[in-house]
């Protein structure tokens, strides 16, 4: 049954009105903004203001360019992460202490109860614990990150009492934060989340505490979050999970290192959109991991072939010995990159962990590497190029890989990895059909 709803409205682009705009919500689907302007816009927006029939005015963050046409007069079809209604859309000014994300799927994972039952004289007596919260760290050394421990009741018309375990990311920063700075940081703890787990983290809940919540004339501002993101489902192919339990005692270490490390997270948004995104074909994901998996084995691993002042030397040599420029330019060009590893040097030199995931590393090197460079050269008569299942399998294998190289900068402890690595590799030896990958 569709429910989607639509709505008219004006939105500030650039200091400029823009008008009609629509606004389409759905419920299994981020909100879109569709609209005509004449001049090419950026792919990503921080924020977007509006006002609209029905709603009144709103702010857009996360706004993210999903189709244009071409033209004097482009449309536009704009997707954004968070729509929120506010009785004035002046929210620049705007600051918050902290901001709370609770979450079903953070809760299972830190498997901790604030309720527990007992029995007594044939009556069920519930017990409810207080609140607690535990700090995990301090990153940019001013925002705190805390996992936060609570329950809630609720009355059903029946009379009876619902009692409910509750888990939250909490971020604080007493200096106060504007929202689209706080949300930034739970979408970066989304993504460590998900390497770490295997599992999506679905916001089921956002609260902003409004100690600071107020602008620069001392007004408070009342917020009213219409739609986070639509739910996603978890995968339920073979891949790295770890249990809270067994890296509690590094945890805090690994959220630093995560937030400090530019690397490590650039490495992980190229095989994010596996988790994230619905309709990414095998293809691209298999390029995605090929991609991380060179980015973070430049930026953690690199080697050289040769030693740098040698090979400046040799680089003297031709420039000095060679007299006709023409080629001396064309030979300096061919040799700029040669001492840098290529891409199956790369693997090779991982070939340890490699052997956890497959029986035959060599083969798996090389499957890697013809089809890495079929689609990266696009050398249609290349041998040895996989498709549809063999290729989905190839590239789940990729994708362990990157996130066993990642968890091992992050500090997870080597003879854990290792484990994890041993336990998840007969499952995907048996992986059989279409129902995976489809």
């Amino acid at each position: 049954m569709n429910t989607t709803s639509e709505t008219k409205g004006v939105i500030t682009l650039n200091s400029v009105h823009i008008s009609p705009v629509s606004l389409e919500l759905q419920p299994d689907r981020k909100p879109r903004i569709k609209f005509c302007y004449s001049e090419k816009l950026d792919e990503h927006f921080d924020q977007l203001d509006g006002e609209f029939t029905g709603i009144g005015p709103v702010k857009f963050l996360g706004c993210v360019v999903v189709a244009m046409t071409s033209g004097v007069l482009r449309e536009y079809i704009i997707e954004v992460q968070l729509l929120i209604k506010t009785k004035t859309v002046l929210l620049d000014n705007l600051n918050f202490r902290a901001l709370i994300a609770s979450s079903q799927e953070l809760y299972r994972w830190l498997k901790i109860n604030m309720i527990s039952t007992s029995h007594m004289e044939d009556a069920e007596v519930i017990k409810i614990e207080k609140s607690i919260e535990n700090s995990i760290t301090v990153v940019n050394d001013s925002t705190e990150i805390l996992f936060q421990h609570s329950s809630k009741l609720s009355t059903h018309i029946s009379g009876k009492i619902a009692a409910q375990d509750i888990a939250s990311i909490k971020f604080v920063n007493e200096q106060g934060l504007d929202l689209s700075e706080f949300l930034k940081q739970l979408e970066s703890f989304r993504r460590l989340f998900t390497l770490l787990t295997g599992q999506i983290l679905n916001k089921e809940e956002i609260i902003l505490h409004h100690d600071l919540a107020k602008s620069n004339d001392g007004k408070f501002f009342q917020l009213e979050l219409i739609q986070i993101e639509e739910n996603k489902k978890s995968s339920i192919y073979p891949d790295l999970s770890f249990d809270y339990s067994e890296i509690k005692d590094q945890f805090s270490h690994i959220v630093e290192k995560w937030s400090n490390s530019n690397s490590i997270q650039s490495s992980m948004n190229l095989i994010y959109a596996n988790y994230y995104l619905d309709q990414v074909d095998v293809e691209t994901n298999f390029l995605n991991a090929c991609i991380g998996f060179e980015v973070l084995h430049r930026e953690t691993m690199d080697f050289k072939s040769i030693d740098d002042d040698e090979f400046k030397a040799r680089k003297s040599l031709i420039k000095q010995n060679i007299t006709d420029q023409k080629i001396k330019d064309w030979i300096l060009s061919q040799i700029q990159n040669s001492n840098k590893p290529r891409f199956r040097e790369r693997l090779e030199s991982v070939r340890d962990i490699i052997e956890f995931i497959e029986t035959d590393p060599t083969e798996f090197i090389k499957n890697a590497v013809d089809n890495r460079n079929s689609y990266v050269h696009y050398e249609r008569n290349r041998k040895n190029i996989l498709n549809g299942f063999q290729l989905w399998v190839l590239t789940l294998k990729m994708h362990i890989l990157v996130k066993a190289l990642l968890c091992t900068q992050l500090g997870l402890p080597k003879e854990l990895i290792e484990n994890k690595l041993k336990s998840v590799a007969p499952k995907i030896q048996n992986l059989r059909g279409r129902a995976y990958w489809t």
